[in-house]
């Protein structure tokens, strides 16, 4: 059906150029998506498809319908065996929708029976058919709502009207579905259907050795003379106002495109601080191969860098910490989870602090891409701190909730530079593939065609051997990377591929935020990934150089299930935290010790524990975890609102591979960043057609490797 699909779009696009309006108004993606599913050839079927009333019928339905039966008749297409359910034209307010009084109707159903039924449960009972009375499991689950007072009262309906109502009230955040292979609708007992953005106190006051250093030269020109000692020759605009900031003790949130130099600031106002009171920053950052990347190219410049992470032994740790006490470093980087730590939390007691930033400030956010609540913990350090002191957050990758919420946590007197978040130098592309064998022929076929070296996301880490083996057996010397592979092993096909020595690394997301090699010519994601602000992030390391950089999205209809898949899996089962919790009540654990009682992995305890601390439930002192006296209540709605959160933004990201309008415009836009028309470059702005070409023949290649990698 990838024809059809293609076909649909293009139509789409020329009746979105006809009215004026956006592609999105005339259908969207879901309505496409049950469009090449039901194959509607009436005016009635295509009433009956997601997004379309009679109004839309009656203005493009004759261009879909001619379309989508002209396919079938030359592609001897026939109708599929599951028809689409017709709408019954008796029934009113077909169009309009329900009132809000008729939506209240349903929240106080969806309370009633909260949590027993889903979307197709609750419309059964408001709509109460006859069919319902008939049915099979009546006596089993329907016995209770049939004798209900909500049974029938929206009789008048269609089950897609009220089915749509529900959908609209879960986009609203009125209503709660939880996920797993039987999601559920509730209703929280807090009201997620506003902003919320919750200052998060600190739990404990830190006892820190700050100094607060007193720079009154704040030439720029004088400081780009000392620039030069680092090897730049002078400061962008913005690099500078942030620079200058800094050196004025404020606090600073800057949002710019990956490439822009944003290191760069706190790098230099930290050589600054160190030469005019021997004092450390410290970096906070969740990237490891970051930490190292930066932390030797500062030592090539001269400048004292060390960084603390899990990959070195404690010993070699706390002999970094005994340098620093003795003021012989002058950044150091540290994971935010350290915080947790003791003997860190005794060295910020005897270190000389001048500054702390906030790498990849994000994830402070709970309305970031990769919010982690170990970042919650650096809010501890920056409480215990004064308000004249220099802060630091950076991100290439913030909306105006992440904006927002970063503000609340890091305090009003924040200060945020933004910049244009558009990559001139990136051309990017998006590709609908039927399979995995066409997603095979187009990695082939861009590779061989593209030089340079780059990257290529895998959602999984068997996907990584996968594709890896399929380019070598191809003639294209390439490397597969993930987190299960050793430290050794890691670290070596790093520096093979800083070196050149492979054109490709297939790589999970475990690669690609660390890396700071500026010649990437490629960047392709074998799926959709979970949203737009990790995609943005994952493409951004392509091109740092400048020079033009090929971007490729390749998906198909399948991918949306995998994601859905990562998202709802993401945290443990709720089971395990109530568990946990009444575990804690008794005694304090250690992680690998309360890890081996809840049968969890050490990554999954460590997501457990931090929401936990988020939620001021635990407190850890000397690697041990205690339940807080008087702790509220675990909140479990918060995580089955967060889930409906990220499932909003994947099909955010279902809408950037299926748009037609400018990609980099599309990405920009959705960082409030309104500043470009058109890249004049991507495949939508130079109206580009992917089309497959000697298919056969790498089919043929595809079974022999196939036959090849099963064997080894």
């Amino acid at each position: 059906m990838n024809s059809l699909f293609e076909e649909l779009r293009e139509l789409r696009f020329d009746l979105s150029k006809e009215e004026n309006l956006p592609s999105y108004c005339i259908f969207n993606n879901k309505s496409l998506d049950e469009l090449v599913q039901y194959l509607p050839t009436s005016e009635e079927e295509l009433e009956a498809i997601k997004g379309f009333g009679k109004a839309k019928v009656e203005k493009y339905g004759k261009k879909i319908i001619d379309l989508i039966t002209a396919y079938m008749k030359e592609n001897s297409v026939e109708k599929p065996e599951i028809p689409i359910k017709i709408k019954k034209t008796k029934e009113t307010k077909l169009v309009a929708g329900l009132s809000d009084e008729e939506e209240n109707l349903i929240i106080k159903c969806i309370e009633k029976f909260n949590g027993e039924f889903g979307i197709s449960g609750i419309v059964k009972i408001l709509k109460g058919s006859d069919a319902v009375h008939k049915s099979y499991f009546v006596e089993e689950y329907y016995k209770g709502p049939i004798n209900s007072k909500f049974f029938g009262i929206l009789k008048k309906y269609s089950a897609n009207t009220i089915k749509f109502a529900i959908e609209k009230l879960i986009e609203e955040n009125k209503i709660l579905q939880t996920g797993g292979s039987r999601p559920a609708l509730r209703i929280s007992n807090v009201d997620y259907s506003k902003i919320k953005i919750r200052k998060i106190e600190a739990s404990e006051k830190l006892d820190v050795n700050f100094v607060q250093n007193n720079i009154e030269n704040l030439d720029r020109k004088y400081h780009e003379k000392r620039l030069k000692e680092l090897g730049y020759e002078k400061f962008f605009d913005n690099q500078w106002l942030v620079v200058s900031k800094i050196l004025e003790n404020k606090r600073v949130l800057i949002i710019e495109k990956t490439g822009f130099g944003k290191s760069l600031c706190y790098q230099y106002a930290a050589s600054i601080f160190y030469k005019e009171s021997k004092c450390l920053t410290i970096v906070f950052s969740p990237l490891l191969s970051l930490m190292r990347d930066q932390v030797l190219s500062l030592k090539q410049k001269g400048i004292k860098a060390e960084c603390i992470n899990a990959e070195q032994d404690e010993e070699t740790n706390l002999e970094i910490f005994k340098k620093a006490q003795r003021n012989e470093v002058s950044i150091l980087y540290i994971a935010p989870e350290r915080l947790e730590n003791d003997v860190c939390l005794e060295f910020l007691s005897k270190i000389r602090l001048a500054m702390v930033v906030v790498d990849e400030a994000h994830c402070i956010s709970q309305w970031g891409h990769d919010f982690r609540p170990s970042y919650r913990r650096i809010l501890n350090l920056v409480n215990s701190l004064p308000e004249k002191f220099p802060i630091l957050a950076v991100t290439a990758t913030a909306t105006s909730k992440v904006v927002d919420d970063i503000k609340m946590q890091l305090g009003d007197s924040l200060e945020i530079i933004k910049g244009s978040l558009n990559r001139e130098n990136l051309q990017l592309h998006s590709i609908f593939c039927n399979d995995n064998d066409q997603k095979l022929y187009w990695l082939l076929r861009i590779i061989k065609n593209t030089k340079g070296n780059g990257l290529i996301y895998c959602p999984k880490r068997a996907d990584t051997q996968l594709v890896a083996e399929w380019l070598n057996f191809n003639g294209i010397n390439s490397c597969y990377y993930h987190a299960g592979l050793d430290k050794k092993k890691r670290l070596a096909i790093e520096k093979d591929f800083f070196e050149d020595r492979y054109k490709v690394i297939a790589s999970t997301n475990a690669l690609g935020m660390g890396v700071d090699k500026k010649d990437m010519r490629f960047i392709i994601h074998l799926q959709i990934p979970e949203n737009l602000m990790s995609y943005y992030q994952e493409i951004g390391r392509a091109g740092r150089d400048g020079k033009l950089s090929q971007i490729v999205l390749l998906y198909n209809q399948k991918d949306r299930e995998l994601a859905e898949f990562f998202i709802e899996n993401s945290r443990p089962h709720i089971k395990k935290y109530r568990y946990a919790i009444n575990k804690l009540k008794l005694k304090p654990y250690t992680k690998a010790v309360l890890a081996e009682e809840l049968y969890l992995s050490e990554s999954d305890t460590d997501t457990l524990l931090n929401d936990l601390y988020d939620q001021n439930i635990v407190f850890a002192k000397e690697k041990y975890y205690y339940y807080r006296p008087n702790a509220p209540k675990l909140d479990e709605d918060y995580f089955v609102w967060q889930m409906q959160q990220k499932l909003k933004e994947l099909d955010k990201m279902l809408d950037y591979a299926n748009t037609d309008i400018c990609r980099m415009k599309y990405l920009c836009n959705y960082f409030e960043d309104f500043s470009i028309e058109s890249c004049n470059m991507c495949d939508n702005c130079k109206k580009y057609k992917f089309s497959i070409n000697n298919f056969d023949a790498t089919k043929k290649q595809i079974e022999e490797f196939n036959k090849k990698f099963k064997s080894e």
